[in-house]
Order: structure tokens, then sequence, then C-alpha cells
């Protein structure tokens, strides 16, 4: 998977010098959520209130979950949404819902500092160092941008990591367009899967295999590269 590959776990390398290999995802995360912070810096009322590309979330909603997210364990979040269900009556997707629209009622400038704290966190390897953080960051990121209207461009590295992990993540439905599929990133180097080929930008495919976005990446005439 071009030079993509040095960043994976072990699990999915070839073989080869593996000395600089490592599963700490968590200084890509910190330099990815700091160009977060950037995309969110200045925002007005207006930009905070838009809608993201999840159905009934605003702006403000995805930021202020996303701070949360990482900067709460993961059984406080299994706790907190449990609660959010019992109280609602609803299924856990509707308790997340409630818990960011409460989250997104907060002071956006509150979501700001959090995330900025989170990000010198994971740069001094400080936290949590699986690749969850960096998909959740990559992802939302993604969508705030686009639902601002703003660029946002993540290292290669860290698309490419996401968009193996969201293929792994991926719903049912996703997962049967993806299977038997070489999606290529045209603008980042990477490719993840074998088969005919799906291309687009890194943005295109990881909304698309997170679900934020409708819209298949472009088929194309070569197969793909492996993994």
């Amino acid at each position: 998977m071009s030079d993509f590959s040095r960043h994976l776990p072990l699990s999915q390398r070839g073989s080869g010098d593996e000395s600089t290999v490592t599963n700490d995802w968590r200084p890509l995360t910190g330099e990815c959520l700091m160009l977060v912070c950037t995309v969110l810096e200045g925002v007005a009322d207006e930009g905070w209130d838009a809608p993201s590309l999840r159905a009934g979330w605003r702006v403000r909603d995805v930021a202020g979950d996303l701070a949360w997210r990482l900067d709460s364990s993961a059984l406080d979040r299994v706790r907190r949404v449990f609660r959010a269900v019992l109280l609602g009556r609803g299924s856990p997707a509707s308790g997340r819902r409630i818990i960011a629209a409460r989250l997104g009622d907060s002071d956006p400038h509150e979501f700001l500092r959090q995330l900025r704290a989170t990000a010198t966190d994971r740069l001094a390897r400080r936290g949590p160092h699986g690749v969850a953080g960096l998909r959740a960051a990559v992802v939302d990121g993604y969508d705030l941008a686009r639902s601002l209207g703003r660029p946002l461009a993540f290292p290669g590295s860290a698309t490419g990591a996401v968009a193996l992990a969201s293929v792994l993540a991926a719903s049912t439905p996703i997962k049967a367009v993806a299977r038997g599929r070489a999606l290529r990133a045209t603008d980042a180097g990477w490719t993840v899967g074998r088969g005919p080929e799906l291309a687009g930008t890194a943005e295109s495919i990881i909304l698309f295999l997170a679900g934020r976005s409708g819209t298949l990446p472009q088929e194309g005439k070569r197969p793909g590269s492996a993994q």
C-alpha cells in the first residue's frame, strides 16, 4: 500500500525491517486534531448552527461530540449513552444524539479549548494510543470542514489508516459495496483492498465508508493494489 504500509501495525505489513513500526497513533491523532481546530477557528454563530453530514446533527453537535469522545474513557461513554437511552427510551444511536445535542448547546469556544488540550496530550503521547481516536478526528474533521465549506487536508498516513479501520467498522451495506474492491485515494497515495478499482479523494472514500456520504467513489479500469 505504497508508503502507508510502514504506518500499519505488524499484522498488516509485509516482511522486512520492523524496527520503526508502532501501533501508537497518538502523535498523528494530535496532529490531525490541531488541523480540525484550525478549521473551527473563527466560525460564526450561523456556522455552528449549520447542518452537518449526520442527519439531525448540527456542526456544534459534531464538534462537541468529538471533544467529549476523545476526552472520556470508553466506559464513561457507554454509561452516559446508556443513561440517555433509559431516559429517552430509545436506541443507542438516539442516546448518542441526545448527548450530542446537549453538548452542542455549550459554548463552542469550550469545544476548541478541549480539542486543543486533547491534541496537546496526544502529541505528548498521553491518552489512548489506538486508531479509534484517529478515526474519530479524521471522519468528524472531514464532516465539519465540508459542512462549513472550509478546506482540510490530513496527512496521507492518517487517511490511509482511517480508511483501513473504516472498512472494518463499516455497516453491512457499505461493506457489501467495498468487498472485492480496491479503494484508491487519488490525492493520498494509498489503496485499500483488492479487485476492481473505486477511485476518489481520501475525503470522499472515508466519508462514504463512515456513512456520512451516499456518493460512491468512481469506478476505474485498473485492479487495485494489495492492502
